[in-house]
């Protein structure tokens, strides 16, 4: 009795993984993370600031602003 018991479990654990794919990883490839824009940097850290992340925000507009030295919404943002 106990092996036709541990021949269903098995049957059944066996149908859950047929049904489930397999276990396989999933083949479906994610897409790259954009590079955001500058707008969009100077947006995340004002949302850093505002949070009180000041290190990050200052992080962030700083690696911003050394690839966009001409940028004054960032030059704003950053003298702050």
């Amino acid at each position: 009795m106990q092996r036709r018991l541990l021949s269903s479990l098995f049957a059944l654990l066996t149908l859950a993984l047929v049904a489930c794919g397999g276990g396989k990883a999933n083949k479906m490839k994610m897409p790259e993370p954009k590079e955001l824009s500058v707008p969009e940097k100077v947006r995340m850290a004002e949302s850093f600031r505002n949070a009180g992340r000041m290190n990050d925000a200052l992080d962030l507009l700083q690696e911003t602003s050394e690839a966009n030295p001409d940028n004054a919404q960032l030059q704003r943002v950053y003298g702050e």
